[in-house]
């Protein structure tokens, strides 16, 4: 998987990183951790899917490393149409496709379906743009989409005459809401993660927010820190635990940051869902490659663990079959 490939040293006080890593967590009932590892020798395909409130899903599904890009996006529009039942969830097409052909070339990938695209539910049919793109652009191959009906380009879906970007890629966001301070034309999209439950089972969920267009980097970090409960049925664990951030730097395309001690719980080990929705959410932010993570403690904020790891390399919400 990629889109989330920069570099991440991970530099907390007292906190061994191997203990957290070298867990590799499924979704099972009751399950009350998200679901977040590091990839040891796998690869990972992510399938974004339906729960019953439409929000999209990322669902980590292991894969062959010898397919091809166009292998791999075949499989990615099946399980998009359901070719795997996954208990709590709904594919984004309500039926499969009869015939999708699929192209790559100068990391456009070109789907061109027939009739049977017509048949999805047009309510969904942002959330099948969000899919569809974000889920292509996983791929170290892909950059951007291109839809086709009948070898015609589609600048609207069909249905419900949603327009589709010129360029179609991650910058279209995901699960989208708006807030009543940030407009669509003074404004930038910012992807924060939020966790949420379904049936017992902790998920980590991007969500596209709305914010004022600044570019700083610090104001970009707090918006990520911020409650979302008003506009989203996501929690924001962040906000929950009350993160604060104390100091920030970017310097040659490192963001150096340091949190206050609400990150550790009271055996001093690390708030898995504060966390990962910190890393993840940061790692995403233009012009950051590489994140240093410092966490205050009462006595120190002195680095105790210095340990790199590529942010690629992390999968969360894994299923198996």
């Amino acid at each position: 998987m990629r889109k989330f490939q920069k570099p991440l040293a991970f530099l907390f006080g007292g906190i061994a990183l191997v203990t957290y890593m070298s867990f590799r967590f499924f979704p099972q009932q009751n399950v009350d951790t998200p679901v977040v590892a590091l990839q040891q020798g796998q690869q990972y395909m992510q399938v974004y899917v339906l729960d019953n409130e439409q929000t999209l899903i990322p669902l980590s599904i292991e894969i062959s490393e010898d397919l091809s890009i166009e292998d791999k996006l075949q499989l990615l529009i099946a399980y998009m149409c359901g070719k795997q039942k996954i208990k709590n969830f709904q594919p984004v097409f309500q039926e499969e496709l009869s015939t999708v052909n699929i192209q790559v070339e100068n990391k456009v990938a070109v789907f061109n379906f027939d009739d049977t695209f017509l048949k999805y539910d047009v309510k969904n049919e942002l959330r099948l743009l969000e899919a569809l793109s974000w889920g292509a652009t996983q791929f170290d191959e892909v950059d951007e989409v291109q839809i086709q009906l009948n070898q015609t380009t589609l600048t609207h879906m069909p249905l419900g005459n949603t327009p589709i970007p010129k360029q179609l890629n991650r910058t279209i966001g995901i699960n989208h809401f708006e807030t009543a301070t940030a407009t669509l034309h003074n404004s930038k999209a910012l992807t924060v993660f939020c966790t949420k439950r379904i049936e017992g089972n902790v998920y980590v969920v991007p969500q596209t927010r709305r914010v004022n267009n600044v570019q700083d980097l610090t104001t970009l970090a707090n918006v990520i820190l911020e409650d979302i409960r008003v506009s989203t049925n996501l929690t924001q664990p962040l906000f929950e635990e009350q993160i604060h951030i104390s100091n920030m730097q970017l310097q040659d395309k490192v963001l150096t940051l340091q949190v206050n001690k609400n990150l550790l719980g009271s055996d001093q080990e690390l708030l898995q869902e504060a966390y990962y929705c910190l890393v993840l959410s940061l790692s995403l932010i233009d012009g950051v490659e590489q994140v240093t993570l410092k966490i205050e403690t009462d006595e120190t904020s002195q680095v105790m663990q210095d340990q790199s790891i590529q942010v690629k390399d992390l999968y969360y919400n894994a299923v198996v079959f």
